[in-house]
């Protein structure tokens, strides 16, 4: 998941201007190349997209980004071609605003022989608002041409806030489906009327300081190895208030009611070991392990995973490639709060056994290189922790109480479609089911199927 910046040698720079939003990006160097700069700004609107949904009303989503990352080459010291020390600084800022006027919503349900129709009309605004602040700075440093470290500090701040008010009233009845009649898909009796209000007022400041060292020692020509260590502190302060309630048949029920204020602090500790190793330029293998350790619930997670590559002896670039290992994902915060606000903080890490196997196909096309990724693969998930999607919150049931699976394909060709930009095609399938022990319904789809 390491990702390298570009680092531009002359000042260049692009500007895009659309329906939907914009880009806008510059780049250069100065003083013969020991510095280079990064900087681009996005913004983008989608409530063209989204005013074709089922319920009717004024969207209005936002979204602006500002990144820019800067190198020195420090001294004039080279290990081979590279500079011995070097420093990269990234910065980034984003900001998510979410506005929701519904106005109406019709829905039918029921049964062929009983059909229901639901229609609610909306009053009130739902506004989400989502911060993010990012700092880190990369250090590297080449002892020798086989050895060496790369210190990273980074500090990541956001803020969330969570604003509506919404009151709605619906109505419920029985529709006509004779084809001949006059009323056909209309409303021929009154099943039931009310009203629905919601409020809420959530506020969510989290911070997360991090540092951590890499190294990366070439054994041999064939033989790589790398090992880190690294630590986390984590800060979250989450203030919750929230209620609703129903008047339906002359009666008003609170349905929910929530205040609460939690301060939780953490502490995670990391550290991985890899080693690459090269057989006669056609075998790889690739197998290593990760540990971390989270305080807060007091849990040591030990992952190990391989891969083994193919080089077959044919004119064409072409690699195989299978893998196979653990992965377990410590919770983050909001796994851990319940809906009504409390913590349960004894939820155990989320697990994925998987499998994959896979081809890179690199080639020339037009002129241009090109790359063929073609992946399968297939996932146990163990200690899941369901959740639910209620517009763009999410909320979790804060136990492990489910098992299930992932599996798909993927297809994607990338390189320069247009010269000069990086693109690509893709085409994926995934099927994603989970078993939950809390209901007895067997094997449903999760979220993302």
């Amino acid at each position: 998941l390491n990702v390298t910046y570009k680092q531009p040698k002359t000042f260049n720079g692009s500007l895009a201007i659309g329906l939907l939003g914009g880009t806008f990006h510059l780049g250069g160097s100065i003083k013969k190349d020991k510095i280079s700069y990064l900087i681009g700004a996005r913004h983008k609107r989608s409530e063209y997209l989204l005013n074709t949904l089922e319920t009717e009303g004024e969207y209005y989503p936002r979204y602006t980004d500002i990144q820019s990352y800067f190198h020195f080459n420090l001294g004039n010291k080279k290990i081979g071609n590279l500079p011995k020390t070097e420093l990269g600084l990234l910065f980034a800022f984003s900001r998510n605003r979410y506005t929701v006027e519904p106005v109406s919503r019709e829905t039918e349900f029921g049964t062929f022989n009983q059909p229901l129709n639901i229609y609610v009309a909306f009053v009130g605004r739902e506004l989400l608002n989502y911060n993010t602040y990012q700092g880190a700075f990369k250090l590297t440093h080449r002892f020798t041409e086989r050895f060496s470290s790369h210190l990273i500090f980074s500090n990541y701040y956001t803020q969330e806030r969570e604003y509506f008010d919404i009151e709605a009233g619906y109505r419920i009845c029985d529709v006509d489906k004779r084809p001949e009649s006059e009323t056909f898909n209309k409303c021929i009796s009154l099943r039931g009327i009310g009203t629905d209000f919601e409020s809420a007022r959530n506020q969510l400041n989290a911070q997360i300081i991090n540092t951590e060292l890499r190294n990366e020692l070439i054994i041999s020509d064939k033989s790589h190895l790398g090992f880190g260590i690294g630590y986390a502190y984590q800060e979250f302060d989450d203030h919750i208030q929230e209620y609703s309630f129903i008047d339906s048949a002359d009666y008003v029920t609170i349905t929910e009611h929530i205040d609460g204020d939690n301060h939780t602090e953490g502490n995670v500790l990391t550290g991985y070991i890899q080693h690459h190793i090269n057989f006669s330029n056609r075998h790889m293998l690739a197998y290593g392990l990760r540990f971390n350790y989270l305080d807060i619930n007091d849990n040591f997670l030990i992952s190990p995973r391989i891969q083994y590559s193919f080089f077959p002896s044919w004119k064409t670039d072409m690699v195989f490639r299978a893998a196979a290992g653990l992965y377990q994902q410590q919770p983050f915060y909001r796994e851990f709060r319940r809906f009504d606000g409390s913590l349960n903080l004894g939820v155990d890490a989320q697990k994925s056994y998987h499998a994959i196997v896979g081809m890179d196909y690199n080639f020339s096309f037009w002129g241009r290189p090109f790359k063929l990724t073609v992946e399968t693969y297939y996932k146990y998930l163990d200690d899941i922790i369901p959740y639910d999607i209620d517009n763009v919150r999410i909320r979790y049931y804060v136990d492990n109480v489910a098992t299930g699976y992932a599996a798909g394909f993927d297809f994607r060709v990338s390189g320069e479609f247009v010269p000069g930009d990086e693109s690509w095609f893709s085409i994926g399938f995934l099927s994603t089911k989970e078993d939950l022990s809390i209901y007895d319904r067997g094997m449903i789809p999760r979220p993302t199927d």
